[in-house]
Parts: C-alpha cells; structure tokens; sequence
C-alpha cells in the first residue's frame, strides 16, 4: 500500500514540474514542494488552487509521508512496519532505525520549515545530524519500542 501511495505522490509531483524520482537527490525537492503546496502556488494541473484544506493536508501527508518513508526503503535499506504503540506506519532500517515518516511530513506542513525533510532524510540514511538541523534525542523513558 505504501509503495503504491508513494508512486502516486511521485507521478503527481512530475506533473506539477517537480524532479522527484527515486534517488536521493529527489529529497531536496521535497521541502520546496511543501512550500508550493502550503502557499497554493502548485501548476494549474492541480486540482485546487488557495491555501490547502485539512483533508488535503492529510491526503498529502499520506502520499508524501508514504513517499519519503519508500525513499529511505529504497536507498537505505528496511522495510515498512506498523507500530502499535503509536498507531501509525513506520519504516524499520537496516541500520537499526525506525522512522515514522507520516508524522514528519505532517509537521513540516502544518508547523514550517524548522522540520525541514532533507535533513530528516539524510540523517535516516547516515544516523548524522546536519548542521542547524533538529534532532530528538531519546532516552530510555521517551524512546519509542
């Protein structure tokens, strides 16, 4: 299902004038398309135009979310899991990483820029935190099982 979502959101992004594809390199656009989609400036082959509504926010959380979460499967490695404890899908990585995308994605749309994808998704391939990026650091009370 998620593969499916994820070849969605890349075929839609193509054509609204985006390079995604399934190289890292397409995870650098996906913070400008965040951009375009919250400010309603995506092409006319959209099917709106304005600021999106709340079940386009989620519809884009899902596709995008399920797109960046495939990216990492692809380019790092995993597989795509589902968590319980958080009622939400996950990726598990081959480098002992579990990464919930979707939520990720839903932050950077509805609260900006400070939960950049890029650097979310170079630090589920290297475990690196960026310079001027955020990272959560758990402990053994906070992490996730």
């Amino acid at each position: 299902m998620m593969q499916s979502l994820a070849e969605t959101f890349v075929h839609g992004a193509t054509l609204q004038g985006f390079s995604i594809d399934w190289t890292s390199a397409s995870a650098l656009q996906l913070d400008l398309y965040c951009d375009a989609f919250m400010a309603g400036e995506l092409s006319p082959t959209s099917r709106w135009t304005g600021r999106p509504t709340k079940d386009y926010i989620h519809t884009m959380v899902m596709s995008m979310g399920a797109y960046l979460g495939e990216l990492l499967v692809r380019n790092g490695g995993g597989r795509w899991a589902y968590d319980i404890e958080q009622n939400n899908a996950c990726v598990d990585l081959d480098n002992d990483l579990r990464i919930w995308p979707h939520n990720k994605v839903f932050k950077r749309l509805t609260i900006g820029p400070e939960h950049s994808l890029a650097p979310y998704y170079h630090y589920g391939l290297t475990q690196e935190v960026l310079d001027g990026s955020i990272a959560r650091e758990w402990t053994d009370d906070t992490k996730p099982s």
